[in-house]
């Protein structure tokens, strides 16, 4: 049984006699009670029953589960009495009531829950989140539209199967990482890395919301070697997209002591770790202009697998991160992919987007291996 809580323990009476009326909804299997050394005796009356219950006996766990005869078709009435017996001293009298237990924990209405200052659950289409309260851009995008980039995971459908070993860069709360999860299934892999520490702790919590054990997560920044690397400033006390963090490479600009700092490790040796020589088949890169370095730490795992790769390019940002948008597109172009594209966008004649370094434009790309061609 399933414990559903009703506003946190609730001392009853410490007094012989005392009665109250519980109306429960209908699919209620039981009562939970704290028993403890000061636990006297209940009497519970369902619809069909009347249990006269010591919870004093020894035999009862601490948290002991009263069980009840509702039925299905409404809401159901119990009486819960302080029965103690006679001569039994006060402090013997008490019933602490915890919750309601359920064959099948109704789900909340609501979209989104606070849970604290700083948190809130929400509810989308691919599973629950746990996400700050400050944070308007994924989030909020799960809320209205039930899930985010919606044109994204249809394209995941398209490329990602069963039992697929998949690299998800750049991973946020987890949203997509828990996509990947139930697109591969039980015989797949999720390898989730996420730079921001916070971000990493929300991340963890929500592979265990939604049960996904083929999720493994790392907090570190994917890149093309190892050392200490420095994520931009942000204060996660104001609203804020906190999804569009990235590296901090504008070092003249910002100094790399105002931000997180995080470990840089290169992505082909985090897949030898923890891939354990599974076949990648997937890669999705969102990595806020760091792409790049990204990519060039994954050219073993590249070149050995050939997976499809999905990726993120902001001309303007990579430009002042210090290389240019189109160095992604010669260096996999390299390696023997071709590109696809979702919405219309202005080729050069080799075939790339072609834009200035000031384009803010920003667009996703998919890399597809050529067949029979590798590196050239």
């Amino acid at each position: 049984m399933n414990l559903k809580a009703i506003g946190g323990p609730v001392l009853m009476a410490e007094s012989r006699g005392v009665t109250a009326r519980i109306r429960v909804p209908s699919g209620t299997t039981g009562i939970w009670i704290l028993r403890h050394n000061w636990s006297g005796v209940v009497k519970v009356q369902s619809y069909e029953s009347v249990q006269r219950i010591d919870l004093h006996n020894q035999a009862y766990d601490d948290n002991f589960v009263v069980p009840l005869s509702c039925p299905y078709g409404g809401p159901s009435e119990i009486e819960i009495t302080v029965d103690c017996d006679e001569g039994t001293p006060w402090s013997r009298a008490q019933v602490w009531i915890l919750g309601l237990a359920f064959n099948d924990i109704p789900l909340p209405r609501a979209k989104s829950n606070t849970l604290s200052n700083t948190t809130r659950l929400i509810r989308g289409d691919w599973g629950h989140f746990l996400v700050l309260n400050n944070d308007h851009g994924i989030p909020t995008e799960i809320i209205n539209q039930g899930a985010w980039a919606l044109g994204d995971i249809e394209l995941f459908k398209k490329h990602v199967s069963a039992g697929d070993c998949v690299l998800d860069i750049g991973a946020h709360v987890g949203h997509h990482a828990i996509v990947f999860s139930k697109l591969v299934g039980h015989a797949g892999f999720v390898l989730a890395v996420e730079s921001q520490r916070l971000m990493f702790q929300l991340l963890n919590a929500n592979c265990v919301i939604n049960g996904a054990a083929n999720i493994v997560p790392i907090h570190a920044a994917a890149s093309d070697h190892r050392g200490v690397l420095s994520l931009y400033p942000i204060n996660y006390a104001v609203l804020e997209n906190f999804g569009k963090l990235g590296v901090n490479l504008d070092s003249a600009r910002i100094s790399q002591t105002q931000g997180e700092s995080v470990l840089g490790l290169c992505a082909d040796d985090l897949v030898d770790e923890y891939c354990e020589n599974r076949r990648i088949g997937f890669i999705k890169v969102d990595a806020q202009a760091f792409e790049k370095y990204v990519l060039r730490g994954l050219l073993r795992t590249i070149t050995k697998y050939r997976p499809k790769i999905f990726f993120e390019i902001a001309p303007f940002w990579m430009f002042k991160a210090g290389y240019d948008y189109r160095e992604i597109y010669q260096l996999l172009s390299t390696l023997g992919y071709k590109f696809e594209h979702f919405i219309k966008l202005n080729l050069g004649i080799d075939g790339f987007p072609d834009y200035e370094p000031e384009y803010r434009g920003e667009w996703d790309a998919l890399a597809c291996p050529i067949p029979s061609i590798g590196i050239r």
